[in-house]
């Protein structure tokens, strides 16, 4: 009897970050799969403990600080972050390995080849970014090298270029639903999601509104309009879908120009937990939606504006949409499907 397929998922796995790996992992076992998960923000003792406070110290007295750049020390977070992944290959003997972007060009080319000579381990890679012409560049010269590559937009390659799309939105009932008790939604407006210009551009236009905004790098680079909008850097499992239940409108704005395609996991994540979501204009809404549902969309920063004074007092509109929307995304794809659509197109000779 064949042994069930394995596979190793280095990703964010702390408690701070994008549960996407923790969605994917459980997607890989209830498809059957063995699954070992390899956290790619883990540091070394040495480093978190001792180094990091030695340069937070010179920094603190005005010296340079110390670069681990191009260090051939094992407890910088590069070489810790290969040494912990290749003790896993050498332990698990995964039948796959998937990467997410941008983690192929972290871990290095040679390094990758090294872990497939190991055990005769699959690379499958999967940019889960934006479309950005850098971060392109680097899938189009993964793809070359992997196994199998997949992508989350369309924009800026072809299937010459080795490389699949595949969406990374899909419902994760464990960590996104509703909760059973309906509670009235507080008078606000919130956003959830890293600083960029193009967030700050649209986040600008209505930070007269009762807006609060949670996400990392706002109160560095953010303007001053958004800066005093920020309640916190990070917010995750209870505490987001409490935050997203008791607010009016939960905003989806994607960071880069979505007239090139791909979409963020806002769009099924809100409506997963009930909310009302409000979020920018593309035609790829359709591919979850399929114009069955009116989604409340806007196209530049005074569309924004007007949408959001319009449903802060719409309550009655608001409810019914947002109830259309959470029963029409409870039928969409899982990720157990998501991966699955992965699994078929790696051709495994298992022992």
């Amino acid at each position: 009897m064949k042994r069930p397929p394995k596979i190793i998922l280095p990703f964010y796995f702390g408690h701070s970050g994008l549960p996407l790996g923790h969605s994917c992992a459980d997607g890989f076992r209830q498809l059957g799969w063995e699954v070992c998960c390899v956290d790619t923000q883990d540091e070394s003792f040495f480093y978190r403990y001792v180094f990091k406070r030695f340069n937070k110290l010179l920094k603190a007295i005005g010296l340079a600080q110390i670069s681990t750049a191009g260090k051939s020390w094992p407890w910088t977070p590069l070489n810790h972050r290969r040494a912990q992944l290749k003790k896993a290959v050498e332990t698990f003997r995964p039948d796959v390995i998937l990467l997410f972007n941008p983690f192929p060009k972290m871990y290095g080319t040679e390094f990758l080849l090294g872990l497939k000579k190991i055990g005769q381990t699959k690379l499958a890679g999967w940019n889960v970014d934006g479309p950005y012409d850098d971060l392109i560049a680097h899938s189009k010269a993964d793809a070359k090298v992997f196994d199998k590559y997949f992508c989350i937009h369309r924009h800026g390659y072809s299937s010459a270029d080795g490389i699949q799309y595949l969406p990374a939105y899909a419902l994760d009932a464990k960590r996104y639903f509703k909760p059973p008790a309906n509670v009235a939604p507080k008078r606000r407006i919130v956003f959830v999601g890293a600083y960029s210009p193009r967030r700050e551009e649209f986040l600008s236009a209505i930070a007269d509104l009762p807006l609060e905004i949670y996400g990392t790098a706002w109160r560095k680079r953010g303007g001053d309009a958004t800066k005093r909008r920020v309640m916190a850097n990070r917010i995750w499992g209870n505490d987001l879908l409490k935050l997203m239940n008791e607010s009016s409108i939960v905003l989806n704005i994607s960071s880069w120009d979505p007239g090139k395609t791909g979409l963020s996991l806002r769009v099924v994540d809100i409506p997963a937990t009930g909310a009302f979501m409000l979020t920018d204009e593309t035609p790829e809404l359709a591919d979850i939606f399929g114009g069955q549902i009116p989604v409340p969309t806007f196209k530049d920063p005074a569309d924004l504006r007007r949408q959001a004074i319009y449903f802060l007092d719409a309550d009655e509109e608001r409810r019914g949409l947002a109830n259309r929307m959470h029963e029409h995304i409870l039928r969409s794809d899982t990720y157990a499907d998501r991966m699955r659509a992965i699994a078929n197109e790696i051709s495994l000779n298992q022992a």
